[in-house]
């Protein structure tokens, strides 16, 4: 089938299942049919604001020094403002590897924090296995977990964080209305809050480190693989 034509099919899809009635449980859809990454290159994007994006890292560049929990919602933060989105948060994989937890959560999903999700019920999983940035449609159409979870998840917008070459997670924007979705400036900007994530979490780790040994760090060194922190993509 063409790409148009698939296209095509996907929007008449999303608009039937739209237009169904409250309560409405459809068949479980397979993966594929709920992830629109291609959609991210066909829509027209919002022009770069790099002033904006660079006062944002700098004020998170500022934060190192808090405490652990308050680098990651400061991230989480981030990525709300820099995608415009209707909720934002970070989500790790537990010390188990069996699921998922969220640990930031920023927007009208807030009150959902520290919730968890099974790793094999959860989008995170296919970001990290496939370590790339993942749009995903109406996601509950095949991850049914997530059919509980209201405002109904228009898009997400997800992208991978690794820790020394290891997946620890990903830093994640939703939209809850229908009027918004997301462009390639939006992948563009939450993948540098993804490397910044990544950064933020070796620090993360620090601080622990330290104030289990009884330490009160001053400040904590970047380590970034040579790379600045606040260097632009």
């Amino acid at each position: 089938m063409f790409e148009g034509a698939q296209t095509c099919v996907r929007h008449r899809t999303i608009v039937r299942y739209m237009e169904q009635p409250a309560g409405y449980l459809p068949q479980v859809v397979d993966l594929q049919s709920v992830i629109a990454t291609p959609e991210l290159s066909r829509r027209a994007p919002r022009a770069p604001d790099y002033a904006a994006e660079s006062y944002i890292l700098a004020s998170l560049a500022q934060g190192m020094s808090y405490s652990s929990e308050l680098i990651l919602e400061d991230l989480a933060q981030a990525a709300l403002t820099s995608c415009r989105g209707g909720s934002a948060g970070i989500s790790l994989i537990e010390e188990d590897g069996a699921r998922f937890r969220w640990r930031a959560l920023k927007g009208e999903l807030a009150s959902r924090l520290g919730d968890t999700t099974p790793r094999e019920l959860s989008p995170c999983s296919t970001v990290v296995e496939r370590n790339s940035v993942h749009l995903f449609s109406y996601l509950e159409r095949h991850f049914k977990y997530f059919a509980a979870v209201k405002p109904t998840i228009v898009e997400a917008l997800l992208v991978p964080l690794s820790l020394e070459a290891k997946p620890i997670g990903t830093i994640w924007v939703m939209t809850h209305n229908e009027r918004h979705r997301f462009d390639a400036e939006d992948a563009r900007r939450i993948g540098n809050l993804g490397k910044f994530a990544a950064a933020a979490h070796r620090v993360r780790r620090a601080l622990a480190e330290a104030e289990a040994a009884g330490q009160q760090p001053l400040a904590v060194r970047w380590q970034t693989d040579g790379a600045s922190p606040l260097a632009l993509a």
